[in-house]
């Protein structure tokens, strides 16, 4: 059987031009520079053990973290010419959940080649996006925060539970949302969070690591020493406490970067 040319020069035709993209995309995927973002959560410099009453806080109450599940928006990293490389392409809130591995861990691949000079996010649902109806789906879906209190997400969920003076086990939720100020203007209660770095320089074949660590101990010591005693165990319509919660939330975050190469 003879094969028309015409056919057989376009097939060839189709070959290389196969062939050239899927060079491109290995190329692209393996000499780009790339990240990988870690989430990890401590208390007293150990990783948390989840239902233990093994904690004490500044206050002196024992308690213990059954639950806890947070978003983060807008990570992007900052060039030296202060331009902005956002990592989370679709835009979206990235949800971590301690009792979920595979949330706990992003990878963005490729990066531009540049100079980095620090890390930048938002911790919770950062206020363009907190818009109920984004995540149609759990678990994302469940983080929903209700209408009568503002709607959107919340930022945070931590329960777990505290010993009273009485040696009552409670339980407590520290939720983190958008808080009632008067009539309908709320207090978003997510907040930004800037991780100045030595000046990185991003280059072919460069992983980035970045390992954002929450102590969770953190949350109740400073500026405001947190006691359940007087809070109580629940805080989603009390401004107040949450934006105390606010202010204690920016000083439990650590970021850790390394990069290396990959091959």
């Amino acid at each position: 059987m003879q094969i028309n040319p015409k056919i057989s020069n376009a097939f060839k035709l189709f070959l290389l031009v196969l062939a050239c993209g899927f060079y491109t995309a290995c190329s692209k995927s393996s000499h780009s520079p790339k990240a990988v973002f870690t989430f990890q959560h401590q208390v007293n410099g150990e990783p948390l053990q989840l239902g233990t009453l093994i904690y004490t806080n500044a206050a002196g109450n024992n308690y213990q973290v059954d639950e806890l599940q947070y978003f983060v928006s807008d990570i992007c990293l900052i060039t030296e010419s202060g331009e902005t490389v956002r990592l989370l392409e679709n835009g979206l809130p990235h949800y971590v959940d301690i009792s979920l591995l595979n949330t706990q861990k992003i990878e963005i691949d490729p990066l531009p080649k540049t100079h980095i000079r620090s890390v930048k996010l938002t911790f919770g649902v950062s206020e363009a996006k907190n818009m109920a109806g984004t995540f149609p789906d759990p678990p994302e879906r469940d983080m929903f925060w209700p209408g009568m209190m503002g709607g959107g997400y919340h930022h945070m969920k931590m329960n777990g539970k505290w010993k009273d003076p009485n040696q009552v086990l409670n339980s407590f939720n520290l939720h983190l949302g958008k808080g009632k100020i008067s009539g309908t203007e709320y207090a978003q209660n997510s907040f930004e969070l800037t991780f100045p770095i030595e000046t990185l320089q991003l280059k072919s074949n460069q992983t980035l690591d970045l390992t954002l660590t929450m102590h969770i101990e953190k949350w109740f010591e400073a500026p405001n020493q947190w006691d359940w005693n007087e809070t109580g165990g629940a805080i989603m319509e009390n401004q107040e406490a949450m934006a105390k919660a606010v202010e204690n939330g920016k000083n439990a975050f650590e970021l850790q970067v390394q990069s290396g190469i990959h091959e």
